[in-house]
Protein backbone atom coordinates (compact mmCIF):
# COMPACT_ATOMS: atom_id res chain seq x y z
CA UNK A 1 0.00 0.00 0.00
CA UNK A 2 1.59 3.49 -1.10
CA UNK A 3 2.07 6.05 1.81
CA UNK A 4 -0.62 9.25 0.17
CA UNK A 5 1.48 12.22 0.04
CA UNK A 6 -2.02 14.75 -0.24
CA UNK A 7 -6.03 14.58 0.54
CA UNK A 8 -8.19 15.83 -2.68
CA UNK A 9 -11.71 16.47 -2.78
CA UNK A 10 -13.60 17.51 -5.52
CA UNK A 11 -16.03 20.83 -4.48
CA UNK A 12 -17.57 21.91 -7.48
CA UNK A 13 -17.45 21.00 -11.33
CA UNK A 14 -18.81 22.96 -13.88
CA UNK A 15 -17.87 22.23 -17.94
CA UNK A 16 -14.13 22.49 -18.05
CA UNK A 17 -13.68 24.31 -14.10
CA UNK A 18 -13.44 22.32 -11.21
CA UNK A 19 -13.08 23.35 -7.47
CA UNK A 20 -10.69 20.93 -5.62
CA UNK A 21 -9.25 20.96 -2.29
CA UNK A 22 -5.64 19.53 -1.43
CA UNK A 23 -4.91 18.57 1.82
CA UNK A 24 -1.36 17.84 3.42
CA UNK A 25 -1.83 14.37 4.63
CA UNK A 26 1.79 13.49 4.94
CA UNK A 27 4.38 14.31 7.58
CA UNK A 28 7.48 14.90 5.09
CA UNK A 29 5.61 17.18 2.43
CA UNK A 30 5.22 20.68 4.20
CA UNK A 31 4.14 22.31 1.25
CA UNK A 32 1.26 22.21 -1.34
CA UNK A 33 2.07 21.99 -4.85
CA UNK A 34 0.66 23.92 -8.05
CA UNK A 35 2.39 23.29 -10.65
CA UNK A 36 0.60 21.63 -14.05
CA UNK A 37 2.46 18.31 -14.08
CA UNK A 38 1.15 17.81 -10.17
CA UNK A 39 -2.66 17.87 -11.13
CA UNK A 40 -2.15 16.22 -14.37
CA UNK A 41 -0.69 13.16 -11.68
CA UNK A 42 -4.21 13.85 -9.91
CA UNK A 43 -6.18 13.45 -12.94
CA UNK A 44 -4.52 10.69 -13.51
CA UNK A 45 -5.76 8.62 -10.31
CA UNK A 46 -8.42 6.27 -10.48
CA UNK A 47 -11.75 7.32 -9.65
CA UNK A 48 -13.84 6.27 -6.55
CA UNK A 49 -15.77 4.20 -8.42
CA UNK A 50 -13.02 2.71 -10.43
CA UNK A 51 -13.73 4.13 -13.43
CA UNK A 52 -9.95 4.93 -15.51
CA UNK A 53 -8.74 8.55 -16.25
CA UNK A 54 -9.04 9.90 -19.50
CA UNK A 55 -5.49 11.67 -19.11
CA UNK A 56 -3.93 8.07 -17.98
CA UNK A 57 -5.43 6.23 -20.80
CA UNK A 58 -3.87 8.98 -23.35
CA UNK A 59 -0.60 9.20 -21.72
CA UNK A 60 -0.47 5.32 -22.01
CA UNK A 61 -0.87 5.57 -25.43
CA UNK A 62 1.20 8.09 -26.15
CA UNK A 63 4.39 6.47 -24.33
CA UNK A 64 3.74 3.19 -26.24
CA UNK A 65 3.38 4.71 -29.60
CA UNK A 66 6.80 6.63 -29.02
CA UNK A 67 8.40 2.89 -27.79
CA UNK A 68 7.34 1.34 -30.41
CA UNK A 69 8.28 4.20 -33.20
CA UNK A 70 11.57 4.49 -31.47
CA UNK A 71 11.84 0.69 -30.83
CA UNK A 72 13.22 1.44 -27.36
CA UNK A 73 12.55 1.14 -23.71
CA UNK A 74 12.00 4.09 -22.12
CA UNK A 75 12.70 4.85 -18.51
CA UNK A 76 10.24 6.02 -15.75
CA UNK A 77 12.50 9.40 -16.10
CA UNK A 78 11.47 9.92 -20.06
CA UNK A 79 7.64 9.06 -18.69
CA UNK A 80 7.82 11.40 -16.48
CA UNK A 81 9.46 13.98 -18.57
CA UNK A 82 6.67 13.04 -21.29
CA UNK A 83 4.23 14.29 -18.75
CA UNK A 84 5.85 17.88 -17.61
CA UNK A 85 6.11 18.55 -21.21
CA UNK A 86 2.21 17.84 -22.73
CA UNK A 87 0.85 19.09 -18.91
CA UNK A 88 -0.29 21.97 -21.01
CA UNK A 89 -2.14 19.80 -23.33
CA UNK A 90 -4.61 18.88 -20.31
CA UNK A 91 -4.34 21.90 -18.00
CA UNK A 92 -5.30 25.52 -18.66
CA UNK A 93 -4.90 27.31 -15.86
CA UNK A 94 -4.23 26.38 -11.89
CA UNK A 95 -5.76 29.18 -9.61
CA UNK A 96 -5.60 29.62 -5.41
CA UNK A 97 -9.35 30.09 -4.43
CA UNK A 98 -8.39 30.08 -0.54
CA UNK A 99 -6.57 28.73 2.23
CA UNK A 100 -7.02 26.86 5.69
CA UNK A 101 -4.36 25.97 8.06
CA UNK A 102 -1.58 27.17 5.61
CA UNK A 103 1.57 26.59 6.30
CA UNK A 104 1.63 24.66 9.57
CA UNK A 105 3.17 21.29 10.41
CA UNK A 106 0.70 17.95 10.55
CA UNK A 107 0.34 16.75 14.01
CA UNK A 108 0.30 12.80 13.17
CA UNK A 109 2.97 11.63 10.10
CA UNK A 110 0.66 10.07 8.12
CA UNK A 111 -3.32 10.52 7.30
CA UNK A 112 -5.24 8.05 5.37
CA UNK A 113 -8.30 8.96 3.68
CA UNK A 114 -11.48 6.83 5.56
CA UNK A 115 -15.04 6.88 4.63
CA UNK A 116 -13.89 10.33 2.03
CA UNK A 117 -12.39 12.17 5.27
CA UNK A 118 -9.84 12.48 7.16
CA UNK A 119 -8.43 12.29 10.80
CA UNK A 120 -8.23 16.39 11.80
CA UNK A 121 -9.20 17.12 8.42
CA UNK A 122 -10.45 20.75 9.37
CA UNK A 123 -7.33 20.97 11.23
CA UNK A 124 -5.25 19.94 7.92
CA UNK A 125 -3.09 22.59 5.79
CA UNK A 126 -5.35 22.61 2.83
CA UNK A 127 -5.73 25.50 -0.15
CA UNK A 128 -8.75 25.04 -2.60
CA UNK A 129 -7.92 25.30 -6.21
CA UNK A 130 -10.10 26.49 -9.43
CA UNK A 131 -8.45 23.85 -12.24
CA UNK A 132 -9.59 24.82 -15.63
CA UNK A 133 -8.83 22.19 -18.04
CA UNK A 134 -8.30 22.19 -21.78
CA UNK A 135 -11.49 19.52 -22.21
CA UNK A 136 -13.75 18.45 -19.86
CA UNK A 137 -13.03 14.87 -21.03
CA UNK A 138 -9.94 14.63 -19.21
CA UNK A 139 -12.20 14.99 -15.92
CA UNK A 140 -15.08 12.99 -16.98
CA UNK A 141 -14.58 10.59 -14.31
CA UNK A 142 -14.79 12.82 -11.50
CA UNK A 143 -18.26 13.91 -9.39
CA UNK A 144 -18.63 16.69 -6.57
CA UNK A 145 -18.31 15.19 -3.47
CA UNK A 146 -15.30 12.72 -4.92
CA UNK A 147 -12.56 12.55 -1.98
CA UNK A 148 -9.42 9.98 -1.81
CA UNK A 149 -5.69 10.10 -1.01
CA UNK A 150 -3.32 10.51 -3.82
CA UNK A 151 0.67 9.72 -4.22
CA UNK A 152 0.74 12.23 -7.41
CA UNK A 153 3.53 14.57 -6.75
CA UNK A 154 5.04 17.86 -8.90
CA UNK A 155 8.89 17.55 -10.37
CA UNK A 156 10.41 19.83 -12.55
CA UNK A 157 11.82 18.82 -15.94
CA UNK A 158 13.30 20.72 -18.66
CA UNK A 159 15.11 20.82 -22.31
CA UNK A 160 18.59 19.77 -22.38
CA UNK A 161 20.77 22.99 -23.35
CA UNK A 162 22.10 22.50 -26.43
CA UNK A 163 25.28 24.92 -26.29
CA UNK A 164 27.52 23.72 -23.49
CA UNK A 165 28.77 25.39 -20.13
CA UNK A 166 31.15 27.91 -21.03
CA UNK A 167 29.07 29.48 -23.95
CA UNK A 168 26.17 29.84 -21.45
CA UNK A 169 28.87 31.08 -19.39
CA UNK A 170 29.99 33.67 -21.54
CA UNK A 171 26.33 34.71 -22.58
CA UNK A 172 25.42 35.47 -19.37
CA UNK A 173 28.55 37.23 -17.99
CA UNK A 174 28.01 39.93 -20.85
CA UNK A 175 24.61 41.44 -18.99
CA UNK A 176 26.70 43.99 -16.95
CA UNK A 177 24.36 46.99 -15.42
CA UNK A 178 25.04 48.90 -19.00
CA UNK A 179 24.12 46.81 -21.45
CA UNK A 180 21.29 45.51 -20.01
CA UNK A 181 20.32 49.64 -19.93
CA UNK A 182 21.23 49.65 -23.31
CA UNK A 183 19.42 46.95 -24.14
CA UNK A 184 16.23 48.42 -22.67
CA UNK A 185 16.27 51.66 -25.18
CA UNK A 186 13.57 51.71 -27.55
CA UNK A 187 15.63 50.32 -30.55
CA UNK A 188 17.09 47.67 -29.30
CA UNK A 189 13.74 45.95 -28.45
CA UNK A 190 13.95 43.11 -30.63
CA UNK A 191 16.99 42.15 -29.39
CA UNK A 192 16.16 42.49 -25.66
CA UNK A 193 13.44 40.12 -26.92
CA UNK A 194 15.72 37.50 -28.45
CA UNK A 195 17.87 37.54 -24.99
CA UNK A 196 14.66 36.94 -23.20
CA UNK A 197 13.84 33.85 -25.05
CA UNK A 198 17.24 32.68 -24.65
CA UNK A 199 17.02 33.09 -20.90
CA UNK A 200 14.29 31.07 -20.80
CA UNK A 201 15.75 28.43 -22.38
CA UNK A 202 18.60 28.40 -19.71
CA UNK A 203 15.76 28.16 -16.58
CA UNK A 204 14.55 25.08 -18.81
CA UNK A 205 18.21 23.40 -19.21
CA UNK A 206 18.98 20.70 -16.53
CA UNK A 207 22.44 23.25 -15.72
CA UNK A 208 20.90 24.45 -11.83
CA UNK A 209 24.17 26.66 -12.38
CA UNK A 210 22.75 28.07 -15.97
CA UNK A 211 18.92 28.13 -14.81
CA UNK A 212 19.73 30.71 -11.34
CA UNK A 213 21.89 32.58 -13.03
CA UNK A 214 19.05 33.10 -15.93
CA UNK A 215 17.00 34.09 -13.04
CA UNK A 216 19.15 36.38 -12.07
CA UNK A 217 19.54 38.05 -15.28
CA UNK A 218 15.71 38.89 -15.94
CA UNK A 219 15.26 40.10 -12.10
CA UNK A 220 17.55 42.87 -13.70
CA UNK A 221 15.85 43.42 -16.76
CA UNK A 222 12.68 43.81 -15.09
CA UNK A 223 13.96 47.34 -13.69
CA UNK A 224 14.61 48.46 -17.30
CA UNK A 225 11.81 47.43 -19.78
CA UNK A 226 9.09 45.77 -19.05
CA UNK A 227 9.72 43.27 -21.88
CA UNK A 228 10.90 41.04 -18.75
CA UNK A 229 6.75 39.63 -18.67
CA UNK A 230 7.62 37.37 -21.54
CA UNK A 231 9.35 34.81 -18.89
CA UNK A 232 6.70 34.73 -16.75
CA UNK A 233 5.45 31.23 -17.87
CA UNK A 234 9.11 30.04 -17.49
CA UNK A 235 9.63 31.58 -13.91
CA UNK A 236 6.66 30.39 -12.92
CA UNK A 237 7.55 26.81 -13.88
CA UNK A 238 10.64 27.15 -11.80
CA UNK A 239 8.99 27.44 -8.82
CA UNK A 240 8.35 23.45 -8.99
CA UNK A 241 12.06 23.34 -9.13
CA UNK A 242 13.40 21.17 -6.06
CA UNK A 243 16.56 23.29 -6.25
CA UNK A 244 16.54 26.03 -4.06
CA UNK A 245 18.67 28.93 -5.98
CA UNK A 246 16.33 27.87 -8.92
CA UNK A 247 13.37 28.56 -6.90
CA UNK A 248 14.41 31.35 -4.50
CA UNK A 249 15.65 33.62 -7.71
CA UNK A 250 12.70 32.84 -10.18
CA UNK A 251 10.51 34.51 -7.38
CA UNK A 252 12.46 37.45 -7.06
CA UNK A 253 12.61 37.76 -10.78
CA UNK A 254 8.47 37.30 -10.64
CA UNK A 255 8.24 40.20 -8.14
CA UNK A 256 10.68 42.56 -9.61
CA UNK A 257 8.50 41.80 -13.25
CA UNK A 258 5.40 42.54 -10.90
CA UNK A 259 2.79 40.36 -12.77
CA UNK A 260 0.01 38.68 -10.89
CA UNK A 261 -0.46 35.75 -12.52
CA UNK A 262 2.76 34.67 -10.58
CA UNK A 263 0.76 34.24 -7.13
CA UNK A 264 -0.99 31.62 -7.34
CA UNK A 265 1.99 29.78 -7.63
CA UNK A 266 4.22 31.70 -5.50
CA UNK A 267 1.57 31.23 -2.24
CA UNK A 268 2.29 27.23 -1.57
CA UNK A 269 6.01 28.39 -1.41
CA UNK A 270 4.96 29.95 1.42
CA UNK A 271 6.08 26.38 3.56
CA UNK A 272 9.22 24.70 2.60
CA UNK A 273 11.15 21.51 3.75
CA UNK A 274 14.41 22.37 5.45
CA UNK A 275 15.24 25.70 3.23
CA UNK A 276 14.07 28.92 4.82
CA UNK A 277 14.99 31.14 1.77
CA UNK A 278 12.75 30.21 -0.63
CA UNK A 279 9.59 30.95 1.44
CA UNK A 280 11.12 34.28 2.20
CA UNK A 281 11.76 34.66 -1.32
CA UNK A 282 7.97 34.02 -2.11
CA UNK A 283 6.92 36.60 0.63
CA UNK A 284 8.87 39.03 -0.61
CA UNK A 285 8.06 38.73 -4.45
CA UNK A 286 4.23 38.59 -3.08
CA UNK A 287 4.78 41.85 -1.64
CA UNK A 288 6.75 43.34 -4.70
CA UNK A 289 3.64 42.38 -6.15
CA UNK A 290 1.12 43.74 -4.22
CA UNK A 291 -2.10 41.84 -5.60
CA UNK A 292 -5.75 42.97 -5.33
CA UNK A 293 -6.30 39.83 -4.93
CA UNK A 294 -6.72 39.30 -0.98
CA UNK A 295 -5.90 35.25 -1.04
CA UNK A 296 -2.69 35.47 0.31
CA UNK A 297 -3.53 37.12 3.63
CA UNK A 298 -4.85 34.20 5.77
CA UNK A 299 -1.04 32.07 5.03
CA UNK A 300 1.11 35.42 5.36
CA UNK A 301 -1.00 36.46 8.63
CA UNK A 302 -0.30 33.33 10.14
CA UNK A 303 3.63 33.29 9.64
CA UNK A 304 3.22 36.37 11.49
CA UNK A 305 1.62 34.68 14.11
CA UNK A 306 4.76 31.96 13.81
CA UNK A 307 2.79 29.07 12.36
CA UNK A 308 4.90 25.84 11.87
CA UNK A 309 6.09 26.13 8.31
CA UNK A 310 9.20 23.22 8.14
CA UNK A 311 10.64 19.99 9.84
CA UNK A 312 14.35 20.16 12.24
CA UNK A 313 14.97 16.82 10.75
CA UNK A 314 17.75 16.67 13.28
CA UNK A 315 15.54 16.04 16.10
CA UNK A 316 13.29 12.80 16.01
CA UNK A 317 9.99 12.50 15.51
CA UNK A 318 10.54 15.53 13.15
CA UNK A 319 10.14 18.53 15.44
CA UNK A 320 7.76 21.20 13.95
CA UNK A 321 9.95 24.61 13.21
CA UNK A 322 8.31 27.47 13.47
CA UNK A 323 8.66 30.46 11.38
CA UNK A 324 11.83 32.99 11.75
CA UNK A 325 11.88 36.69 12.53
CA UNK A 326 13.39 37.00 9.14
CA UNK A 327 10.10 35.31 7.51
CA UNK A 328 7.63 36.75 9.41
CA UNK A 329 9.25 40.38 8.42
CA UNK A 330 9.14 39.57 4.67
CA UNK A 331 5.49 38.31 5.76
CA UNK A 332 4.79 41.84 7.01
CA UNK A 333 6.25 43.51 4.14
CA UNK A 334 3.55 41.76 1.97
CA UNK A 335 0.80 41.90 4.33
CA UNK A 336 1.39 45.84 4.13
CA UNK A 337 1.64 46.01 0.39
CA UNK A 338 -1.74 44.31 0.02
CA UNK A 339 -3.74 45.51 2.91
CA UNK A 340 -1.81 49.33 3.81
CA UNK A 341 -2.66 48.59 7.37
CA UNK A 342 0.36 50.44 9.22
CA UNK A 343 0.89 47.89 12.22
CA UNK A 344 2.01 45.70 9.11
CA UNK A 345 4.50 48.60 8.38
CA UNK A 346 5.88 48.91 11.78
CA UNK A 347 6.36 45.16 12.01
CA UNK A 348 8.22 45.30 8.48
CA UNK A 349 10.34 48.31 9.72
CA UNK A 350 10.95 46.58 13.18
CA UNK A 351 13.33 44.28 11.69
CA UNK A 352 15.81 47.14 10.87
CA UNK A 353 16.73 47.05 14.89
CA UNK A 354 17.28 43.65 14.58
CA UNK A 355 20.86 41.94 16.45
CA UNK A 356 20.05 39.36 13.11
CA UNK A 357 21.46 40.44 10.41
CA UNK A 358 18.92 38.26 8.08
CA UNK A 359 16.16 40.43 9.80
CA UNK A 360 17.82 43.51 9.25
CA UNK A 361 18.92 42.99 5.45
CA UNK A 362 15.30 41.86 5.12
CA UNK A 363 14.06 45.03 5.46
CA UNK A 364 16.15 45.83 2.12
CA UNK A 365 15.37 43.07 0.45
CA UNK A 366 11.77 44.37 -0.08
CA UNK A 367 12.59 46.99 -2.33
CA UNK A 368 14.55 44.77 -4.87
CA UNK A 369 16.88 46.62 -6.78
CA UNK A 370 16.81 50.31 -5.73
CA UNK A 371 16.12 51.73 -9.70
CA UNK A 372 12.80 49.76 -9.91
CA UNK A 373 12.06 50.90 -5.89
CA UNK A 374 11.55 54.39 -7.81
CA UNK A 375 8.88 53.24 -9.20
CA UNK A 376 6.88 53.58 -6.26
CA UNK A 377 6.93 56.83 -4.60
CA UNK A 378 4.58 55.98 -2.12
CA UNK A 379 6.15 52.82 -0.79
CA UNK A 380 9.34 55.24 -0.38
CA UNK A 381 7.31 57.91 1.66
CA UNK A 382 6.43 55.98 3.96
CA UNK A 383 9.15 54.25 4.77
CA UNK A 384 10.81 57.45 5.05
CA UNK A 385 10.55 58.70 8.43
CA UNK A 386 11.66 55.03 9.63
CA UNK A 387 14.80 54.50 7.38
CA UNK A 388 15.85 58.46 8.36
CA UNK A 389 15.52 57.56 11.45
CA UNK A 390 17.48 54.16 11.34
CA UNK A 391 20.49 55.96 9.83
CA UNK A 392 20.90 58.44 12.20
CA UNK A 393 20.74 56.35 15.08
CA UNK A 394 24.15 54.29 16.09
CA UNK A 395 22.46 51.07 15.81
CA UNK A 396 25.01 48.45 14.67
CA UNK A 397 24.44 47.49 10.75
CA UNK A 398 23.77 50.95 9.79
CA UNK A 399 26.49 50.72 7.52
CA UNK A 400 24.88 48.77 5.37
CA UNK A 401 22.47 51.12 4.70
CA UNK A 402 25.19 53.77 4.37
CA UNK A 403 24.81 54.09 0.29
CA UNK A 404 23.47 57.05 -1.99
CA UNK A 405 20.01 55.96 -2.19
CA UNK A 406 18.67 55.86 1.14
CA UNK A 407 21.45 59.11 2.04
CA UNK A 408 19.33 60.89 -0.63
CA UNK A 409 15.87 59.51 0.08
CA UNK A 410 16.38 60.56 3.85
CA UNK A 411 17.51 63.68 2.88
CA UNK A 412 14.99 64.66 -0.34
Amino acid sequence: MSTDLYGVRIEKIKDTKVQLRIFNVYGDFVGIPASKDFFVRVMSDWSIRHEKSAVEEYLTEYIKNAQDANDTHFSCDFEEYILFMKSCDFVKSVKVVETKNYPSILKHTFYYCKNGKWKDEKKLPQILFELTVTDKKWISHWQEGDSWGTTAYDAYYGERLEEDREVWDKFLRTFTDEHIRTLAEPQNSQLLEDHIWNLVVGLQGDDNNIAWRSAEVLERIACHSPLAKLAVPGLTECLSSHNADIKGYSARALGQIGDERAIDALLPNLAYLGYEGRARSAAIAIGRIAPQNRVCINALQRIINGAFVTYDHKQPGYTGVKASEALKTAAAFALYRITGEEKYLKKWMKGLYSDNEDVNTIVDDCFGIFANANKDASLLQAVKPYIKKYIRSKHACVYYWDNPFWNDLVNS
